[in-house]
């Protein structure tokens, strides 16, 4: 059976999503990115600064949620120090890599 992965394989490494389907029998197949679109900025942007207190903190998993999360915190924080909301409160990131 063919799997299509609609991701870039890595090329610095074996792919390890194509090496373990291959070894249970599937063919995978990925096709590139060709363009990352950020969407609901606005939102994550309110959520950073400070305008909901649902947040303490967020996880991401991949390296475009980091680029997008540098995107917020580069307009929040002009001098690149991002760490704190517009209140003043601490807010956690971690990124997670697979």
């Amino acid at each position: 059976m063919h799997v299509l992965l609609v991701r870039n394989p890595s090329e610095d490494a074996a792919d390890r999503y194509h090496q373990h389907l291959q070894s249970i029998g599937l063919h995978p197949h990925s096709v590139p990115v060709l363009e990352t679109v950020y969407t609901n900025l606005g939102d994550l942007h309110g959520i950073v600064q400070g305008k909901s207190s649902t947040y303490g903190g967020v996880i991401m998993t991949s390296s475009r949620s980091a680029e997008c999360w540098d995107l917020i915190r580069e307009k929040l924080s002009p001098t690149g120090r991002g760490g704190l909301t517009s209140s003043g409160e601490q807010f956690y990131a971690l990124e997670v890599s697979p």
